[in-house]
C-alpha cells in the first residue's frame, strides 16, 4: 500500500504550482482510512477513507461532537463524493478523513476536495456495499484487540471513543485506549474484541456522520462471521459505535484447535478483512507422513481460510476417468482420512481435465473444499449427482445427494462462499448451492463456444484474448483460413447459450494486426495465428477493443466494437434486442504498435481507465528471434483513453549516447505502475539490469537500477506482482547465458541469485541472496502460473518472501528458503529425516511432479517432501 509519504512525494515531485487555497491532489490521492489500500481503493457504503494532498486545509481540524460536519475549516472545507458532501471526522494540510455517505450507489465514484470554493482535481474511489477493513497496529499485521472477561450480547456497551482514534493525520488510525499487544499471544478460550469498517448498513439505518444511538439494538445487513485460524470462533457478536462513527465491535471466543499465532478474518457478507494475532515468528514446517497406501502424489489443496489442512490426490484413472486413492491430512488433528469414493474432475468433460483442472474446488472466504463424486456406475460420463463437503475446520467429510445430476463445479462468484453446479441439460445455468447441497439460488452461466469455432466461413481466430460481458455476452474475431484475406474478417457477438447474434465487419481499410511471419528448419510457417489483442472495456462498458492496421500499412488504430441493448417489453417474455456497431481511433502519426512479437503487449490500467500499448516509432515486421540475440522493443507507451476514444502517445527519454528501449517481452502492471525490463541490454537472454517503470497518473518514466548481479529474468513468468502494496517479487537472475546440447542459446538459469523485491512506488530494489550451499530458483511449471500457486512470492500479512531453491548437486537435493524482506535475513525450512528435495527430485525428469500450492490469505504454503530416490515420503505446510 502507499503511504502518506510517497503520495505526498508525488505531489512534490509533479512541481505543482497552484493558488494558495487550491487543494493539491492526485489520482492516487484516495485511499482507504482503516487500511490505507492503494488507488482507486474500495471502501464501503458508510466506511472511512483518507484523502493524502497539500493545502487540503489550513490547519488541523478535528470535528467537534455528532453528527459529523459536512465542513469544517476556514475557508470552508468539504469532501464530495460523487456531488454528495461527507462527513469529516477531520481535515488538516495533508489528509482529510471522511465517510462515505450511505446514498452513494456502489460502483466507481469521484472524490473532489472543495476549499474555499475552490475544487482539487477528481480522484476515483470504487465504493460498495460492503468492504470490511480490520483496525491494525500502525505498521504490522496486527489487528487492534481488546480483552473482555464475558462475551457481550448485542449493543450491550458503547466501543468506547479511548480504543480508537480516527481525529489526527497518520499511516492508519491509532489505538488509544486499553488494547493488547500486538505481540500477545492468544489461547483457545480466550474472550477478545476486534474493531472494523466498512461491514455494512443496519436495520435501523444509521443516518451519516451519526454514531448508533444508546439504547437501541441494531442488526447488521451483512452477514457477520469470524475465523481464527480457519476455525469459526464461538459467542460472537457484533456492536455498533455509540460515540464512533462507522466503526464497529466484534466480540468473541478464541476457538479450541486455534494456537498462539494465527491468522484472524473477519467477514461481512461475500468479503472478507484478514490480519494475524500473537507474535509472528521466522515460520517453522509441519510435516506429515505420506499414510500407507497412497501410490501416487500428483496434487495438493488448501482450503481458502485454514492454513493446517490438505487434500492429496494422485493421477486420474485412464479408465474410470476420477481420482481414487484420495487423503485428507488434517494437521492441527494429526489424522489422515483415506476417501473410498473417487473424484471427478471438477470439469470432467473438458478437453483435457486433468491439466486444465482438479478433483478440488475451493470454497471461497471459508475453510471447505468440494469435490464431484463419480456415481457407481458410467464414471467415465464425467455426470454425477453426488458432492464431496469437505470442512476442514470440523474436520469432517461428508457425500450430500444432489437434486439433480450436474457436469461441473465451480467456486461462488465473487467471493461468495456457496458453490455452482452447472447442469447438464444444455440450459447453461447453474445452480447455486450451499455445503448441505441444497439449492439456494441460480446463476445463469455460458455454453462454451463451439471448437472449432466456424461462422460463415470464418474459422481462424485473428485476435489474442477474451472480450466477455454481464449477462453471459462474448466477442470474438475471426477471419478467414489464409492470412491473406484477414483484412475480411468480422467480430462476432455471442449470447451465453453460444448463439450469434451480431456480426460486424472492421471499418473500411482496416484489418487485425497481423504478426510477423518465421519459417522453421524445414521452411513451414510458424508462431502465433493470430496478433491482435482484445479486451473488453472496464467496468459498465459493452465495448470489445481490438489493435488494427490500415490494409496499406500507413497508420495503427484502436477498433471500438460496441455493444447495445434494448428490451421490447411488447411482448411476453421480452425480447432482447441486439445491435453492435465498430469505429476506429487512430493512432497519432508515426507511432506504430511493436508487432514483433508474438502478441502486440497492451496493458489496462484501471486507476486511469486507460489501455496502454506498446509503441514504436517505425513499422515493425520482423519476428525478433531471443535466441538469434534478438529483442522485441518498444520505444513508447500509446495512451488509449476508452471513454473519450482519445489516443495519445508518450515516448520513453532517451539519453544522448544511446536511445532507451523498453524490453515489451518482461514486463508487468501493479499498483497502476507498469513496468518493462531494459530492451538495451547486450545479450537478450540475460537478465536486466534496470527496469522502467511508467506512471499512468503522472506520464512520466522512471528507472529503477537493480543490484549487481540480481536482474529481472528474461521471461515475465518469472516475476510476480503484488498489486495491493505496489511491490514486485521476481527470481533475481545474473550470469552468462547458456547453449544446450544441440547449440541453441538459453538465459541464464532463472533464480540463481535468489529473489528481487522491487517497490515500484518507492523506486528501491532489495536483493535477497541466496545463503551458502543453495545453487537456484526451482519456479515450477506454467499451470502452477496461472493457477497463481507459484513457488516463490511474498507473504504480505508476515513481511516475508519466500522461495523453492535447488542445492548443487553434491549432496543434490532442495528445500524451502524464506526471508525477511526488512532485514533480508534468510531461513532455511529444515526437511524431515529422510528428506531430500521440495517438490521434485534433483533427476531433471521432465514429469517430476509439482506437490506445491500456496494461499495469500493464510499466509501458508504446502509442498510434496522426496527422498533421494524420488518418492514422496511426507507433505510440509508452513503457516499461521
Amino acid at each position: 500500500m502507499l503511504s502518506r509519504r510517497m503520495i505526498l512525494a508525488f505531489l512534490a515531485a509533479a512541481g505543482m504550482a497552484a493558488a494558495e487555497n487550491e487543494p493539491q491532489t492526485t489520482l492516487r490521492s484516495v485511499v482507504d482510512g482503516v487500511s490505507f489500500q492503494s488507488s482507486p481503493a474500495t471502501v464501503a457504503r458508510g466506511g472511512i477513507l483518507a484523502v493524502i494532498g497539500e493545502q487540503l486545509a489550513s490547519a488541523h481540524t478535528v470535528a467537534e461532537g455528532l453528527p459529523l460536519p459536512v465542513s469544517l475549516d476556514d475557508p470552508a472545507v468539504e469532501v464530495l463524493i460523487n456531488g454528495v458532501a461527507a462527513p469529516l471526522f477531520f481535515v488538516s494540510p495533508d489528509q482529510i478523513n471522511a465517510q462515505v455517505p450511505w446514498e452513494i450507489v456502489p460502483g466507481r465514484a469521484e472524490v473532489v476536495v472543495r476549499r474555499g470554493g475552490i475544487d482539487s482535481t477528481a480522484m476515483p474511489v470504487i465504493v460498495a456495499d460492503v468492504s470490511p477493513s480490520l483496525f491494525r497496529h500502525d505498521g504490522s499485521s496486527a489487528p487492534i484487540a481488546q480483552s473482555v472477561s464475558e462475551p457481550e450480547a448485542p449493543a450491550a456497551e458503547p466501543v468506547g471513543s479511548l480504543s480508537i482514534d480516527l481525529g489526527s493525520p497518520g499511516s492508519t488510525p491509532t489505538a488509544t485506549g486499553d488494547v493488547l499487544d500486538s505481540s500477545v499471544a492468544i489461547a483457545s478460550g480466550d474472550k477478545i474484541a476486534l474493531f472494523a469498517a466498512g461491514v455494512g448498513g443496519t436495520t435501523p439505518a444509521i443516518a451519516k456522520g451519526a454514531a448508533a444511538a444508546a439504547g437501541t439494538s441494531y442488526s447488521l445487513d451483512a452477514a457477520q462471521r469470524a475465523h481464527i485460524g480457519g476455525i469459526p470462533v464461538s459467542n460472537l457478536s457484533v456492536d455498533v459505535s455509540t460515540d464512533l462513527v462507522g466503526v464497529y465491535k466484534m466480540t468473541l471466543t478464541v476457538p479450541e484447535l486455534a494456537e498462539s499465532t494465527e491468522v484472524v478474518h473477519w467477514g461481512a457478507g461475500n468479503q472478507v478483512a484478514g490480519g494475524v494475532l500473537g507474535p509472528v515468528e521466522a515460520p517453522a514446517a509441519r510435516y506429515m507422513a505420506m499414510p500407507d497406501g497412497v501410490e501416487s502424489v500428483r496434487r495438493i489443496d488448501m482450503p481458502n481460510l485454514n492454513p493446517y489442512y490438505i487434500a492429496v490426490s494422485g493421477t486420474l484413472d485412464e479408465t474410470e476417468g476420477c481420482y481414487s486413492g484420495v487423503q485428507l491430512l488434517d494437521f492441527r488433528r494429526d489424522t489422515a482420512t483415506a476417501l473410498s469414493d473417487c473424484l471427478l474432475p471438477s470439469f470432467p468433460n473438458a478437453g483435457n481435465p486433468e491439466q486444465d483442472y482438479r478433483p478440488f474446488e475451493v470454497a471461497t472466504n471459508s475453510p471447505v473444499l468440494a469435490a464431484l463424486v463419480a456415481p457407481a456406475t458410467d464414471p467415465e460420463s464425467g455426470v454425477t449427482d453426488q458432492l464431496l463437503v469437505v470442512d476442514s475446520a470440523a474436520g469432517t467429510a461428508e457425500t450430500v445427494a444432489l437434486a439433480q445430476s450436474v457436469l461441473r463445479l465451480q467456486s461462488g462468484a465473487q467471493g461468495s462462499r456457496d458453490l455452482r453446479l452447472e447442469r447438464p441439460d444444455g440450459t447453461a445455468l447453474r445452480d447455486i448451492v450451499d455445503f448441505s447441497g441444497a439449492v439456494v439460488g441460480e446463476s445463469a452461466g455460458l455454453a462454451p463456444l463451439p471448437a472449432p469455432l466456424e461462422v460463415d466461413d470464418l474459422t481462424r481466430l485473428v485476435a489474442q484474448g477474451n472480450a466477455n460481458f454481464a449477462g453471459g455476452y462474448r466477442v470474438r474475431i475471426l477471419g478467414p483460413e489464409s492470412p491473406d484475406e484477414i483484412s475480411n474478417s468480422q467480430a462476432i457477438l455471442f449470447d451465453r447459450t453460444a448463439a450469434v447474434l451480431a456480426k460486424v465487419a472492421f471499418p473500411g481499410g482496416w484489418a487485425p494486426i497481423a504478426p510477423p511471419r518465421r519459417t522453421d528448419a524445414a521452411g513451414a510457417l510458424i508462431g502465433a495465428a493470430s496478433l491482435a489483442p482484445a479486451t473488453p472495456g472496464f467496468a459498465g462498458e459493452r465495448t470489445a477493443y481490438v489493435v488494427a492496421r490500415k490494409t496499406d500499412g500507413t497508420q495503427d488504430g484502436v477498433v471500438a466494437f460496441h455493444v447495445e441493448l434494448s428490451e421490447d417489453f411488447e411482448t411476453d417474455p421480452p425480447v432482447t434486442v441486439v445491435s453492435m456497431t465498430a469505429a476506429v481511433t487512430p493512432f497519432p502519426s508515426g507511432s506504430y504498435a511493436a508487432n514483433c512479437h508474438t502478441a502486440v503487449r497492451w496493458q489496462r490500467v484501471p486507476l486511469t481507465q486507460t489501455i496502454a500499448i506498446a509503441g514504436s516509432g517505425e513499422v515493425l515486421s520482423e519476428y525478433a528471434e531471443p535466441r538469434d540475440n534478438e529483442l522485441c522493443t518498444s520505444d513508447r507507451l500509446v495512451l488509449f483513453d476508452p471513454q473519450a476514444a482519445a489516443i495519445r502517445s508518450v515516448s520513453l527519454p532517451s539519453p544522448d549516447d544511446a536511445p532507451a528501449k523498453l524490453d515489451i517481452a518482461s514486463k508487468g502492471a501493479t499498483n497502476g505502475y507498469l513496468y518493462f525490463g531494459d530492451g538495451t541490454r547486450e545479450t537478450a537472454f540475460q537478465a536486466s539490469q534496470k527496469i522502467h517503470v511508467f506512471d499512468p497518473v503522472t506520464e512520466a518514466f522512471t528507472e529503477i537500477d537493480l543490484p549487481e548481479g540480481a536482474g529481472l529474468p528474461f521471461n515475465n513468468l518469472l516475476t510476480q506482482q503484488l498489486a495491493a502494496s505496489g511491490r514486485l517479487v521476481a527470481l533475481a537472475t545474473g550470469g552468462a547465458t547458456r547453449t544446450n546440447a544441440a547449440g541453441l542459446l538459453l538465459p541464464p538459469f532463472p533464480g540463481n541469485r535468489g529473489l528481487l523485491v522491487i517497490d515500484l512506488p518507492d523506486g528501491t530494489a532489495t536483493h535477497l541472496a541466496l545463503p551458502d550451499g543453495f545453487q537456484r530458483a526451482i519456479q515450477g511449471n506454467n499451470r502452477l502460473v496461472q493457477d497463481g500457486r507459484r513457488m516463490f512470492g511474498v507473504i504480505p500479512l508476515l513481511g516475508r518472501a519466500f522461495g523453492v531453491f535447488r542445492r548443487p548437486n553434491n549432496p543434490g537435493g532442495s528445500a524451502v528458503m524464506t526471508w525477511d524482506v526488512a532485514t533480508g535475513a534468510a531461513t532455511e525450512i529444515p526437511l524431515p529425516e529422510g528428506g531430500f528435495s521440495v517438490v521434485q527430485p534433483y533427476t531433471g525428469a521432465a514429469e517430476a511432479p509439482f506437490i506445491w500450492d500456496y494461499n495469500g490469505k493464510t499466509a501458508s504454503f504446502a509442498f510434496g517432501v522426496l527422498n533421494e530416490d524420488g518418492g514422496v515420503i511426507s507433505i510440509g505446510i508452513v503457516g499461521l
